[in-house]
């Protein structure tokens, strides 16, 4: 279970920053799964047929739906994130957003990835 929790603690809490063309890009994480789905979907339109892309479409978008929901708001309402299961750039995050819920050694690591 805890590699479960460590994956979507990983890949739906809070943003990530990322460097496209040169130009830094900040976005929610969950973003990057969400993405890649419109790609496929969008391509689909041209290489299947109609009844099939439909049907892509229909599963596609109450995946989605169902899934980012759940994750965006009902997972971590009943489970919140922990500060340590965060990597440093969502500990950074956490800290804006929960400072004076930190404790003094949370704080002391949080000062040690601001001056990064």
């Amino acid at each position: 279970m805890k590699k479960i929790r460590k994956f979507i603690v990983k890949q739906f809490a809070l943003g990530c920053t990322f460097k496209l063309f040169g130009k830094q890009i900040r976005m929610l994480r969950c973003s990057r799964i969400m993405f890649p789905y419109f790609i496929l979907w969008i391509f689909s339109q041209h290489y299947v047929p109609e009844y099939i892309f439909c049907l892509l479409t229909a599963l596609w978008v109450f995946q989605l739906w169902i899934g980012f929901n759940w994750f965006g708001f009902g997972y971590f309402e009943i489970w919140p994130v922990k500060f340590e299961e965060l990597d440093d750039e969502q500990k950074i995050q956490f800290g804006i957003i929960k400072a004076n819920e930190l404790t003094k050694e949370q704080l002391e690591e949080l000062e040690k990835l601001n001056n990064k």
